[in-house]
């Protein structure tokens, strides 16, 4: 009965969602895995450029002010996140952010691609974010500030 009833929420929630963002939360189920899978596959730069090529957007954002562009890569985050987190393939920040920065590209919304590492007692930690505009996209508030960013010229190609 627990089972039913969990179905039932979720099929709930999916109906409360807006059109728009029932297609970002099925494009994300569908890349986040896909894109997790092909960076172990593939690598890092490959991956890159085939999402580059597969969701390049030349539209310009049809939300016109900073605050809406602002709530509307916020959503896509949360929406993207929801995803990960029911994904068949585990998925950590760099798919994560990777399906965020293509989205939101898509969209035509401003989005750049963040790697920062640091050095811990257990060798290199890596960490992925976006940014767009001036709002840091991230899974929790703060947690890419340990992470200073790799070096522009180490992150050529990865802003719009």
């Amino acid at each position: 009965m627990r089972f039913w009833k969990s179905i039932l929420n979720s099929v709930n929630r999916l109906r409360q969602l807006s059109g728009s963002d029932l297609r970002v939360l099925l494009c994300a189920l569908l890349l986040v895995p896909l894109t997790a899978g092909m960076l172990k596959l593939i690598g890092f730069r490959r991956v890159y450029a085939v999402l580059e090529r597969l969701l390049r957007s030349d539209r310009p954002s049809m939300i016109r002010d900073a605050e809406s562009d602002h709530l509307r890569a916020r959503t896509m985050r949360r929406l993207v996140q929801r995803a990960a987190d029911h994904s068949p393939v585990p998925a950590r920040c760099l798919p994560v952010s990777i399906v965020v920065w293509a989205l939101l590209r898509f969209e035509g919304l401003p989005a750049a691609l963040h790697l920062g590492v640091r050095s811990s007692s257990q060798g290199f930690e890596a960490h992925a974010w976006v940014e767009s505009g001036s709002v840091v996209l991230d899974d929790a508030p703060g947690i890419w500030r340990p992470f200073p960013p790799l070096p522009s010229t180490l992150n050529t190609g990865l802003h719009q």
